[in-house]
């Protein structure tokens, strides 16, 4: 089958075409990259600036990493909840709307649903309120750990002086954007 177009091989200037079984022959040695080539990748390296540069973006997927953890656990709690109230409210028991007014109506009913429920559903509501707490906890030890270098930040405490933009707005746009310098314009 071919695919692709005509492509110059070598000086003569003759025309060939890359065949797909030829991209799956595995016959062929592959090629190590030259000494030359990481010759010259060393001496960028050992460059002072592009070392700053590469602990700069360590520490930036850092930051994006501890988003996305935190994201996942927000999911995780959130879920978590859910369940919470679907599977209460098949024993007809109803809460508050919102997560904090519903946990906290559900902890104070406490001795109310564990004479109504059978026993191994308060069992498992009692886990189930034990891995929220967790969740909560991780996510807070998460924020603070953003904050931290939100603080470090001159950037993201310079963003965060905008009005509604908080700590994990400010360290996710900076994060992300990087050097706001390096674009053109704001568009």
């Amino acid at each position: 089958m071919l695919i692709g177009g005509p492509v110059r091989s070598g000086l003569s200037g003759t025309r060939s075409y890359y065949y797909m079984h030829n991209l799956f022959d595995h016959s062929r040695k592959r090629t190590r990259p030259t000494q030359r080539m990481l010759g010259r990748f060393g001496r960028l390296c050992s460059n002072p600036g592009c070392a700053r540069l590469l602990q700069r973006q360590k520490i930036i997927k850092t930051i994006l990493s501890l988003h996305r953890m935190r994201s996942l656990l927000v999911k995780f709690r959130t879920m978590q909840v859910n369940q919470l109230r679907g599977l209460l409210y098949e024993f007809g028991a109803t809460f508050q709307v919102g997560r904090l007014a519903g946990l906290a109506e559900i902890c104070e009913r406490m001795a109310e649903l564990e004479d109504t429920l059978p026993r191994p559903i308060v069992l498992n509501l009692q886990g189930q309120l034990r891995h929220i707490n967790e969740f909560e906890e991780d996510i807070d030890q998460l924020e603070q750990r953003i904050g931290a270098w939100q603080k470090q930040e001159v950037a993201c405490r310079a963003i965060s002086e905008v009005p509604s933009i908080g700590r994990l707005t400010a360290t996710a746009l900076v994060a992300t954007i990087g050097d706001a310098r390096t674009f053109k314009s704001g568009r």
